[in-house]
């Protein structure tokens, strides 16, 4: 589509938002630009690709799907107390499995309904940008197991971390979700998505957007592909 990418990539956003006399958000504005000249779409989306972020064994096939916090979280545990060598060690782990992580941001996820999850991103590229976009780095390491890691070393004073994330691969799972029911939100996203590379721009927190599947586990059935980085 030449059309587009020529209009896209002649379009200096900061200029022709100083021309509105109305404060809008940008990534409004640029759909809303966008749409005056090709208008809106007509064909509505039956699904969607998103893509999970995550670092786990390289042994991991996902035959149970992607699961969300309170189903994964005892496997995660077994898989940090299997990593240890040291008797010891794996004795701290259980321990903190089976009574307190003293780690807040740990304690403020599980057995929370609202960090269940799963999650994914609908920009692949943007797993490789966390920096510029604000995100976590998921492909380093996943929330959960540096809260872990983290409540290990609030206990101990000794540092697993680093041990840890080298043990893991980083890993993008790509999905399809048929719930594609916020099409103007995607987009948006996607517009801002496309102005940033036809225009050679960093991608921003404009240019991605998430997925939460609330609770529910993604079925193997849903996943397209199981990409280990570095293979």
């Amino acid at each position: 589509m030449p059309d587009v990418e020529h209009f896209l990539s002649a379009l200096d956003l900061d200029a022709e938002y100083e021309k509105r006399n109305q404060p809008v958000p940008g990534d409004e504005y640029l759909t809303e630009l966008f749409q005056r000249r090709f208008g809106k779409s007509i064909q509505n989306w039956n699904s969607v690709y998103w893509f999970h972020l995550t670092k786990v064994p390289a042994d991991v096939d996902f035959t149970e799907g992607i699961l969300p916090l309170r189903l994964s979280l005892p496997k995660l545990w077994k898989t940090l107390i299997s990593l240890q060598y040291d008797p010891r060690k794996r004795a701290i782990l259980e321990k903190l499995r089976d009574t307190r992580v003293p780690n807040f941001q740990y304690n403020l996820k599980v057995g929370r309904s609202f960090a269940d999850g799963p999650y994914a991103m609908l920009v692949k590229e943007s797993a490789f940008q966390s920096n510029a976009i604000g995100n976590h780095d998921y492909l380093r390491t996943p929330e959960i197991v540096e809260d872990i890691c983290n409540g290990y070393e609030q206990e101990t004073g000794e540092r697993m971390l680093d041990e840890v994330l080298e043990a893991l691969k980083p890993c993008i799972v790509k999905f399809e979700d048929y719930d594609a029911d916020d099409q103007p939100h995607l987009m948006k996203v996607l517009i801002h998505y496309c102005w940033s590379k036809c225009r050679s721009e960093e991608l921003c927190f404009f240019s991605n957007t998430c997925f939460d599947a609330k609770g529910r586990t993604i079925p193997l059935s849903a996943i397209r592909r199981i990409e280990f980085l570095g293979e």
